[in-house]
């Protein structure tokens, strides 16, 4: 556990976490006026923002839970995503937030602007390609579409972005390795403030769709993809009826799941192999966010209808790895879907890419679509490449749909290779070793 003292302490700071970036942000003038007061989570300072403000947030220094503070009258409200409580003294609350809420990590806490409702924030996701890159807005999740546009004017507009930016840059020199940066402001009136600042490292899958998406030659082979909010799991389930959700960081497919809206007014949650029907929006969202969006940050995508076969969808591993400055596909092979799953983490078996096509289309055909893949997945390898400094091999997931259009799931930088090891009358196992020889620093 992160242990952290009082200002003047002897503790060092995690400078990773959101305190070490509001500590950053303030040493900047222009990021500094726009950035809600902030705090390290100690009864003194509880207290202090009290006396100021009728609406508090705290939050763990790492990681999504949010807990609110609301001051009605004589009576403090507490709100979390599994309960509400209300206390009559700041004692009784701070005595219940240390005992029962804030036992396991730091946390801090900040000081929001009257009447805005956490639910309505707005998140800017930030993007450069390289270190040296200038940073760009990739994508905005508002809580109305066309927020940004309907601004009072044109030189708010590019206020705001200004700030965006500045944060975005000082952020970015502070820690290097970081290419994508959410920022969730709150707009209101024109003005507009800073409430919190995530960094999206290589591994993130929010950072890798838009390094994959920002290029209009992939664009199209990459799912539509947004952060989960209220507001865009709702507009998406609306949009395509049936999304997946998965966290920013995640390998294996732990934590993946799969919502279909059945009607206007009820879902079904396909977790694994179970299935449970909810009834409302409201219901399915406050479930998503007890259950997954406390824990980890999460993306949406579009559900793509994978080709199957005996009616048990597939995607295809693609292994590609790098000699000196070229990309070369060493590994491909098809994995099965165990029966009721929906992704292929739990594959029940493993096919080769020949044997699966050739059953579906002629050879001719086929030969063009494995060409297709390789190329997919070498364009990707070097475009990511550009934001992931010294990777040497990817493992890629690509989807069939039913149509036969080809579609980039996800890559992973740190792939498992066992399923081509132990993988009978398939030697990508030699190739892959061979490369992963060639690449080894030496010591």
């Amino acid at each position: 556990m992160i242990r952290v003292k009082e200002e003047g302490g002897s503790a060092i700071q995690p400078i990773r976490g959101r305190y070490g970036q509001y500590q950053v942000l303030q040493k900047d003038e222009k990021c500094k006026r726009h950035l809600v007061e902030t705090h390290l989570f100690f009864k003194d300072k509880l207290n202090l923002l009290l006396r100021k403000s009728n609406l508090l947030a705290i939050k763990p220094i790492l990681g999504p839970q949010i807990i609110e503070v609301k001051r009605r009258g004589g009576l403090y409200e507490l709100i979390t995503c599994e309960s509400q409580g209300n206390f009559t003294t700041s004692d009784e609350l701070y005595n219940h937030l240390t005992k029962k809420l804030l036992v396991k990590r730091p946390y801090i806490i900040q000081l929001l602007p009257q009447s805005i409702p956490l639910t309505q924030h707005s998140y800017f996701t930030l993007q450069r390609k390289s270190t040296s890159s200038y940073w760009q807005i990739a994508n905005r999740s508002t809580i109305e579409d066309g927020l940004f546009q309907k601004m009072n004017n044109t030189f708010q507009q590019w206020k705001l972005t200004d700030v965006l930016l500045s944060i975005a840059e000082k952020l970015g020199d502070a820690f290097p390795t970081c290419h994508t940066i959410v920022i969730e402001m709150i707009i209101m009136n024109g003005q507009f403030w800073c409430v919190d600042t995530i960094l999206h490292d290589r591994n993130s899958k929010w950072s890798q769709y838009n390094s994959l998406s920002i290029k209009k030659s992939l664009r199209s082979f990459v799912p539509k993809t947004e952060l989960c909010t209220h507001q865009n799991l709702e507009r998406f389930l609306k949009k395509y009826r049936q999304v997946i959700l998965k966290p920013c960081i995640g390998q294996q497919g732990k934590g993946i799941i799969k919502i279909s809206a059945k009607s206007l007014t009820s879902f079904e949650i396909h977790e694994r192999n179970k299935r449970n029907a909810i009834q409302t929006y409201e219901e399915l969202y406050k479930y998503i966010k007890r259950t997954y969006l406390t824990k980890k940050y999460y993306i949406i995508q579009q559900f793509i209808t994978l080709e199957s076969v005996n009616n048990c969808p597939y995607d295809i591993r693609v292994i590609t790895q790098k000699d000196k400055e070229q990309w070369y596909v060493t590994g491909m092979l098809v994995k099965l879907a165990a029966t009721d799953y929906f992704v292929t983490n739990r594959a029940q078996q493993l096919l080769t890419l020949e044997k699966v096509l050739r059953n579906t289309t002629s050879d001719w055909k086929s030969k063009r679509k494995k060409q297709s893949i390789e190329k997919l997945c070498m364009r990707a390898s070097n475009i990511l490449e550009e934001s992931v400094e010294g990777i040497s091999i990817i493992g890629f997931d690509i989807g069939m749909d039913v149509y036969g259009k080809l579609w980039m799931i996800e890559a992973n930088y740190v792939p498992a290779l066992a399923m081509f090891y132990g993988f009978e009358d398939n030697e990508a196992h030699t190739t892959i070793n061979h490369f992963i020889c060639m690449n080894k620093k030496p010591k």
